[in-house]
């Protein structure tokens, strides 16, 4: 190569270099007050996606339960856990997270702004489908423990099954989450299919998508370490479903593959479950009709789960770790599970 050659490609590569550090110093950290969460997927949808071999998880002896109320809520209660960084507010209908506040990152960028909400109010983040009675909108029981760090759902059937779920807040993003289905009857619990659904994610206020740059995305991540980001595919998953207004599909890639985390994000902030045992996934999104090709105005990913029976005397018990904040490099490292991968810094190349 000459010089004559050689002085563009240095200029190009220098207004690169240029380009990233503007936006990740000066651009990112301008966050815009969040959309609400857009429309609604169904409620008690169905998988295809799951093998047919896959359970949750092998059931378990189930410890003596504490009392629980037996009558569920007719109107939403509200309960919130709080640390320094985040303030959950957790909802009675659908047995999950209503909205995230994040004290460290303002609504607006101007002086006196309150700190960014990332609202949930259509369906609730870690809501559960395929089961009827903790429906995204089914009322569950919920009481708040005493020393104000963990909240607890349950609902007990008419048939005397239970199901109680225990939400606990750590010291930053992260909250770990119990569920138990308890078969305290004297027959087997065929327990359905279900999925447990993150939040919707929105692109947030006068931020839109742009042609050649994925704003929206769900993400997953398989126990090999394989990483997929399909909000760059979004528009391959539209058309091969012809187009519709929303989608909830499997990608083909993703045929009977277990992954070890789902993450829907958009330009600033992520939402990560982490099942304790790999399962399937989904990706769900709707998009508005009214643009011009393909542009997705809101996404969610699910876990989807195989039917499972629980014998009398029986609990099938289903962990995760559950991260909602910041795309920060520092704080996804430290909630461990590689979710620093939703960063997509490999993406850069020889950059990265």
């Amino acid at each position: 190569m000459n010089k004559k050659d050689l002085i563009p490609v240095i200029i190009i590569v220098a207004l690169m270099m240029l380009w990233m550090f503007i936006d990740r110093t000066f651009i990112a950290p301008k966050l815009p007050s969040p959309q609400p969460a857009a429309k609604e997927q169904p409620a008690e949808p169905v998988s295809t996606g799951a093998p047919a071999e896959l359970t949750a998880t092998e059931p378990e002896k189930p410890a003596a339960p504490a009392e629980i109320n037996t009558t569920v809520p007719a109107d939403e209660i509200i309960q919130t856990l709080e640390n320094d960084k985040l303030k959950l507010e957790l909802t009675s209908i659908g047995g999950g997270i209503k909205s995230a506040t994040l004290f460290e990152y303002p609504a607006l960028n101007e002086k006196g702004s309150g700190p960014v909400a990332i609202e949930f109010s259509d369906r609730a983040a870690l809501a559960y489908s395929g089961l009827t009675g903790i429906g995204a909108h089914e009322s569950l029981n919920i009481t708040k423990s005493d020393d104000g760090r963990s909240v607890v759902f349950s609902k007990v059937w008419n048939t005397g099954a239970e199901f109680r779920r225990t939400l606990t807040l750590g010291s930053d993003y992260s909250l770990s989450v119990t569920d138990r289905f308890i078969n305290t009857t004297s027959n087997p619990w065929n327990l359905p299919a279900l999925r447990l659904l993150t939040g919707t994610m929105a692109n947030p206020v006068d931020i839109k998508a742009m042609k050649g740059l994925s704003i929206l995305g769900v993400d997953s991540h398989t126990p090999d370490g394989g990483v997929n980001y399909w909000g760059r595919k979004l528009s391959k998953l539209y058309k091969q479903q012809d187009k519709p207004a929303s989608i909830d599909v499997v990608p083909e890639d993703m045929q009977n593959v277990v992954v070890d985390w789902v993450a829907a994000k958009n330009k600033f902030f992520t939402q990560i479950v982490s099942p304790a045992k790999p399962t399937t996934m989904s990706v769900l999104s709707s998009r508005d009709t009214a643009e011009k090709g393909i542009i997705a105005q809101d996404i969610a990913a699910s876990l989807d789960y195989q039917p499972a029976a629980i014998e009398p005397g029986d609990a099938l018990e289903l962990n995760y770790t559950y991260y909602v904040g910041p795309k920060k490099f520092s704080a996804l490292k430290d909630a461990g599970h590689n979710f620093e991968k939703v960063m997509e810094f490999e993406t850069t190349g020889f950059w990265s």
